[in-house]
């Protein structure tokens, strides 16, 4: 089995399979968490050194720069306006902004105003500074949390604060309610548990542990009244988290030994509870869900819990919730053979879970499973692409915003561990494809490789610098929800992209694609860090493999020449190891941060391009375009979408907010919307001998067949002695009432909005179930459902990617000491698109609409 071709590059024996193929067992999965080690700074090419800035910089760049007593380690804008702006540094300092970066204030004295400490707050330690900043684009709310076991609360984005404590307790975890931002819950340990390890795991601490009666334990508390006032939840809690409106969960021991602390209880003992928090926040009442669960997390609506299933910790189960935890709690279904294994969960959108299962903890590939989310079935996991490349813990897969089923991802070589190759998907994972390579250079020179694809770094997620150290410093695959169909990437052309350590990190350069993916062009030798402004109107870069002085911007995406200019003064001696480029959440500004530091201090640069296009854009400036134009087929995931973008050579800028969605219109089923059902995989045509599923409408050169690898198989044979393979759970269900239903092989991809009824339908074949008596029926597939074809997905919220890993077992070590938990923001550090590269609704056309509502209301009544 191979990957679909991407144009040039020709086909490989190696490449994975076209279609996935769906696992299928009640095997037991876990959670745990890896952080991304750092990485050594390479010094960046000399002819990427200062050069001779452009003739126009003086009027068409304004720069300021703040210097900050340590590297900056996030930028996040708060309010509707885009103006008002935070940064935080690796030394806890908080700075502010009220003109979108160009001055910045430092927070210290106004926190330190209200910064009285209760009696027991001042035991918890010397720890100062501010940790993280929460708020939205929609809100003027935000929370501070700090490192001295306080919090803080400002309704005015930081033009006031109130101080939010407990003098018992080390507040050092914040969660605030999605709808409600004057809501909040906080999470920290005891006092007694600060001797020997500040917020430590679950008081590991040692002389610290014990004060009179109290042993070392976190407790959880909620607020509705933006911090006045602080309710306990429960104590000996492991973890706690909002659900929707006014639900919460918490995971704890109901029935601690108090005279114990946390850390020395049983892992077997947590339940997850969840209760409904009162308008006061008193009198809540917590209501078991699921006992013998340790740990869970919620993100992007899905809530996942990790459940022991005996009392001596060896095996796990990994349990699923959608709509925010408010549906029923499901055991997610995986195949046997990798119960013992490690996952790495990547909840991209509500819609499509994306796990990848590792062999052994260290391991740095594994295979990536893909699932969809129904409210009323437990996901049952396809097979989606072999040797998913996971580089200290973290997958190498990355979302285009903006466009639905749109991901790359890197895969390792089975025959060479340290080289990979990056396939990008348009359909959810249902098929992957080489990214198709430049035709020239950056400077025009073709490349001359027939075979060559485009191989792209910086999948992960980017971090921040340590010190004079570079973690993961190669620009990201950046996207944004504004700017629908532009990306950049950082990569080389070749066969494959060799790790870092054996490259050296000289051979990338940038690229960009302007097509959601489809094609690539090379906007320069080198890596750099770069970010769109204005709606992508405006291109952005810093190199960020060394220190520079300079920034160059574009208004024509790199068409023509770039303008370089100086952002640093002439005091600044070497210039600065640029960490990121970040504007407003949603590119409408033509102000734009750059961070990074000098190695000793960090820089905060503020540029404003405001004079350097000055013409408004027009209607004659702009153009449709449609991502499936060059490839014959028009139709997506069942949308054929047209998008609206400005003409690349028309130098403008939007002075207003544009749509940049176009009309879509649904595309009837074709086989590309099929993926192979529970224990079933695709088959070359040829191995079956025959045209296989063509009796279903499909001819094509795969197709489905039943798995003895994926499944157990049964043999059984009918009236007239043919054999049948058969599966466990085939039976028509007992008890049967009406009708059950037999799989084809095949069942829809998630996500698509195809149209069944004027295109191929694949549904199951329904069947009378058998009267009492009677031999019962056969089934084909232990999964009676197939996805809805008329379903159309909305996504909502912030969209996040969660890592999670849980040791299935423990050898030796203490329960709480093998498990980590995390939530990862998004694509960027800096949470400055995390919470705003959502998907917007899709709007299909006023026929697809009323189309969809009619067979709707057929459906219902039948």
């Amino acid at each position: 089995p191979h990957v679909a071709p991407a144009g040039r590059p020709a086909d490989r024996p190696d490449r994975p399979n076209t279609m996935r193929s769906t696992w299928l067992s009640s095997a037991a999965t876990a959670l745990a968490l890896v952080a991304v080690a750092a990485r050594a700074s390479m010094p960046m090419p000399s002819d990427m050194q200062a050069q001779q800035d452009s003739a126009d910089c003086a009027s068409v760049l304004k720069y300021s720069v703040r210097r900050t007593s340590a590297h900056v380690r996030s930028v996040q804008w708060v309010g509707a306006d885009s103006r008002v702006v935070f940064a935080v540094t690796q030394d806890g300092a908080l700075l502010r902004s009220v003109n979108n970066g160009a001055t910045w204030d430092d927070q210290a004295q106004y926190l330190d105003k209200v910064n009285a400490p209760a009696t027991g707050a001042a035991a918890m330690g010397a720890a100062n500074g501010v940790s993280s900043v929460h708020g939205t684009a929609e809100r003027d709310h935000i929370w501070v949390l700090g490192r001295n076991g306080r919090a803080w609360a400002s309704e005015s984005r930081g033009a006031a604060y109130s101080l939010v404590e407990n003098e018992d307790y080390h507040l050092n975890e914040l969660h605030v309610n999605p709808t409600n931002p004057t809501w909040a819950l906080l999470v920290g340990p005891h006092r007694v548990c600060a001797a020997e390890r500040l917020g430590g795991p679950f008081g590991t601490g040692g002389a610290g542990a014990v004060s009179g009666s109290v042993r070392c334990h976190y407790a959880a508390f909620v607020t509705t009244d933006f911090g006045k006032t602080l309710h306990v939840v429960a104590s000996y809690v492991r973890t706690a988290a909002f659900g929707k409106g006014t639900r919460v969960f918490v995971s704890y021991l109901p029935n601690a030994d108090k005279t114990k602390a946390q850390h020395e209880l049983n892992d077997y003992d947590y339940e997850l509870s969840y209760g409904d928090v009162s308008a006061t926040g008193t009198g809540l009442k917590l209501n078991s869900m699921s006992r013998h669960t340790p740990e869970f997390v919620l993100a992007s609506d899905v809530l996942f819990a990790v459940v022991y299933t005996n009392a001596t910790l060896e095996r796990v189960e990994l349990k699923v919730a959608t709509q925010r935890g408010h549906s029923a709690l499901r055991t997610a279904a995986f195949p046997a053979d990798v119960s013992e294994g490690y996952f790495v969960v990547v909840n991209i959108e509500p819609s499509t879970l994306w796990i990848t299962v590792k062999e052994s903890y260290d391991s740095r590939r594994g295979t990536l499973f893909v699932s969809s989310l129904p409210d009323d079935k437990p996901p049952a996991f396809v097979e989606s692409l072999p040797n998913h490349a996971v580089e200290q813990g973290e997958p190498e897969l990355a979302r285009f915003y903006g466009l639905k089923g749109v991901f790359i991802a890197n895969v390792r070589l089975p025959a060479a561990m340290e080289q990979r190759e990056s396939l990008i998907t348009f359909d959810n994972g249902g098929e992957w494809h080489p990214l198709h390579a430049p035709d020239e250079h950056a400077d025009g020179k073709p490349y001359n490789c027939r075979s060559c694809a485009l191989q792209v770094y910086g999948l992960r997620k980017p971090r921040a610098r340590a010190g004079t150290q570079a973690q993961n410093a190669y620009g990201p695959l950046h996207t944004k929800v504004n700017t629908v169909g532009l990306a950049l990437a950082t990569g080389s052309v070749g066969d494959v992209l060799p790790d870092d350590a054996a490259s050296g990190e000289t051979d990338a350069n940038m690229y960009m694609s302007r097509d959601g993916g489809w094609s690539w062009e090379e906007l320069a030798e080198g890596s750099f860090t770069y970010d769109f402004a204005d709606h992508g109107s405006v291109l952005v870069r810093a190199p960020n493999r060394g220190r520079t002085r300079q920034v160059e911007f574009s208004a024509t995406l790199g068409a023509d020449e770039w303008h370089r200019c100086t952002m640093l003064p002439e005091t600044t001696m070497g210039g600065i190891h640029v960490t990121n480029i970040v504007s407003d959440p949603l590119s409408v500004s033509e102000q734009v941060i750059v961070y990074g530091d000098d190695g000793a201090e960090g820089v905060l640069v503020h540029l404003n391009l405001t004079n350097f296009v000055s013409r408004a854009c027009s209607s004659d400036d702009y153009e449709m375009w449609s991502p499936r134009a060059q490839r014959g087929s028009p139709c997506e995931l069942g949308i054929q979408a047209t998008y609206q973008r400005r003409k690349r050579n028309h130098i403008c800028h939007n002075d207003v907010v544009l749509d940049m969605r176009a009309k879509k219109q649904r595309c009837n089923c074709t086989k590309a919307d099929y993926e192979c059902d529970v224990c079933y995989e695709p088959r070359a045509v040829s191995e079956e001998g025959g045209s296989g599923g063509g009796s279903f409408g499909i001819d094509v050169g795969e197709v489905c067949v039943l798995s003895e690898k994926l499944c157990a198989i049964a043999v059984e044979y009918d009236e007239d002695g043919n054999e049948k393979k058969t599966h466990e759970g085939t039976q028509a269900p007992d008890p049967c009432v009406g009708e059950w239903e037999e799989t084809r092989g095949y069942r829809l991809v998630q996500g698509t909005q195809c149209i069944v009824e004027t295109g191929i339908a694949l549904f199951p074949i329904k069947h009378q179930c058998p009267s009492a008596g009677s031999p019962t029926g056969v089934s084909l597939g232990p999964w009676p459902y197939l996805l809805a074809a008329l379903v159309i997905i909305v996504v909502f919220g912030a969209c996040a990617a969660v890592a999670l890993y849980y040791r299935s077992r423990v050898r030796g070590a203490a329960p709480t000491s093998s498990s980590y938990l995390t939530v990862e923001g998004g694509d960027d550090d800096d949470d400055d698109d995390d919470d705003f590269d959502d998907d917007e609704p899709e709007v299909l056309d006023d026929d697809a609409i009323e189309q969809y509502e009619k067979q709707k209301t057929k459906k219902k009544e039948k």
